[in-house]
């Protein structure tokens, strides 16, 4: 994925991973490594004072935290360090760690933290609040249209090229346009071919309650379908596995129950439910939350 962002030329980047350093040190390493930095200035850290002053807990294990991602910069002998605005104190324990190490101390450049879709929380794909680098045209577009407007300049500024005139022009005006406007050059950069149209056109179906036509066509094997309680019918919840919507039984019994299934543009909410063979032969469409569908088709 780096290389989505990255030039990936041989001749420019070099990935490496801190394992390479790290798993080798033992037990008199770490302590070595530990006793360059001092409790007092891992302190100074603005969230452990915090904590500290609060009475909350404070593993071990997070005081050690940024003097090991500080090292990283003394074994890569880094001359420079990028990192969001929440990673600051780490990357200047690195330029400390390196001056102790006899280097020249790397110059740190911090940038902008990226909001989550949440309007709340950095983007996190733990949070599920996030836009995946790796996400097709279709879905990266319908996440950036969920973008909150108090966010649309965040975005604007830190995603896209736009001119700053063109970018207060577009927040001056509707919503909805400045929505479509960031999705379009944000899918752009990452699908250069895709057709931005068509992932309009299936974001506004899906929001009206329809199904798109471009969907993922699921061919099942009648073989795959039996069931010995009722050979002519089947249960939904072993659909939703067949057709990949959910990993396991359990899981596709929990997403009916919560409402989140739809069959046929439907809502399903019986996780005893069936279908007969008829039913699925003459079309059965699964939805998964919002945008997430399978078409059901039975093959030999």
């Amino acid at each position: 994925q780096s290389r989505l962002v990255l030039r990936g030329e041989p001749e420019v980047l070099e990935i490496r991973y801190n394992g390479e350093w790290l798993e080798p040190m033992g037990y008199a390493d770490v302590i070595r490594l530990a006793s360059r930095y001092t409790v007092a200035r891992i302190l100074e850290r603005d969230d452990f004072t915090k904590r500290l002053n609060a009475g909350t807990p404070i593993s071990l294990h997070e005081l050690l935290y940024p003097v090991t991602q500080g090292y990283d910069s003394v074994a890569l002998n880094a001359d420079v360090e990028l990192g969001g605005t929440d990673q600051l104190f780490n990357n200047l324990v690195g330029r400390a760690l390196q001056r102790d190490y006899d280097q020249e101390p790397q110059v740190v450049m911090t940038l902008p933290l990226l909001v989550g879709l949440d309007g709340t929380e950095k983007m996190s794909k733990s949070l599920d609040n996030y836009v995946g680098l790796t996400d097709e045209a279709h879905v990266m577009f319908a996440r950036l249209m969920k973008v909150p407007d108090t966010l649309l300049d965040n975005y604007f500024t830190l995603l896209t090229d736009l001119p700053r005139a063109r970018i207060a022009e577009l927040l001056a005006g509707h919503p909805v346009a400045a929505h479509r406007e960031l999705a379009r050059e944000v899918v752009r950069a990452f699908h250069p071919d895709a057709d931005l149209d068509a992932a309009e056109e299936r974001f506004r179906a899906v929001a009206r309650g329809g199904i798109p036509e471009n969907i993922p066509v699921v061919t099942l094997a009648a073989a795959d379908l039996d069931d010995s309680a009722d050979p002519d019918r089947v249960s939904l919840v072993k659909l939703v596995v067949l057709a990949g919507l959910e990993p396991s039984n359990g899981a596709a019994r929990k997403l009916i129950q919560n409402r989140g299934l739809k069959l046929n543009g439907e809502p399903f909410t019986d996780p005893h439910g069936s279908l007969s063979r008829a039913q699925i032969a003459a079309g059965a469409v699964i939805q998964k939350g919002k945008d997430k569908f399978a078409r059901i088709v039975i093959g030999g």
